[in-house]
């Protein structure tokens, strides 16, 4: 049994220990990265509001939601293959699944994009469902794919344990798409 001093110091050095291991570096980025990213979307969000009608702020949301709807459509679950598959493989192997996964994604953007301008040729159901037009769907077709690899890049980081190319890349591309959102 530790005197009542000794408990104070081995607990301020274990405390001192916890903190300063990587766990809570990472953990430490990724809740930062998390947070700059939810206050970066508040504070667009006045801006938004102020140059968008209510239909007009409806038809982006909408336009959001059929993003991230194909984005997981696109993905075949390529995130979730490479948490499973990364530390039973070789360098080598790693990178021809990678590889394999991005072709995938890019093939799956072109099948979608082929498969939409051939459907709407005939029926004409999706754009007047979504209130979007076919440049509009296009660009989320687009955006789709790209939105792809980049959740595989971010399962890439993580897994690797590169939290600060992790938080990096995710509020780059938070600012990317407020951008873009703004034009």
């Amino acid at each position: 049994i530790l005197p009542e001093f000794d408990k104070k110091v081995a607990s301020g050095f274990l405390l001192k220990r916890i903190l300063s291991s990587a766990l809570m570096k990472d953990t430490f980025i990724y809740s930062s990265a998390s947070v700059i990213s939810a206050l970066l979307g508040f504070a667009v969000l006045p801006i938004l509001t102020r140059y968008l009608t209510p239909d007009d702020y409806g038809t982006l949301e909408l336009f959001r939601v059929y993003i991230s709807l194909l984005t997981g459509i696109l993905l075949l679950g390529g995130n979730t293959i490479i948490l499973g598959e990364y530390y039973r493989l070789n360098d080598k192997e790693r990178g021809g699944l990678i590889h394999d996964l991005v072709a995938t994604v890019l093939f799956m953007s072109l099948a979608v994009l082929l498969i939409y301008f051939v459907t709407s040729y005939f029926i004409d159901t999706l754009p007047s469902m979504l209130k979007l037009t076919d440049l509009w769907i296009f660009i989320g077709i687009i955006s789709a794919g790209a939105s792809s690899v980049v959740v595989l890049t971010n399962t890439l980081f993580q897994i690797r344990q590169e939290a600060f190319k992790y938080a990096l890349f995710v509020i780059g591309m938070l600012v990317c798409n407020l951008f873009i959102t703004l034009i």
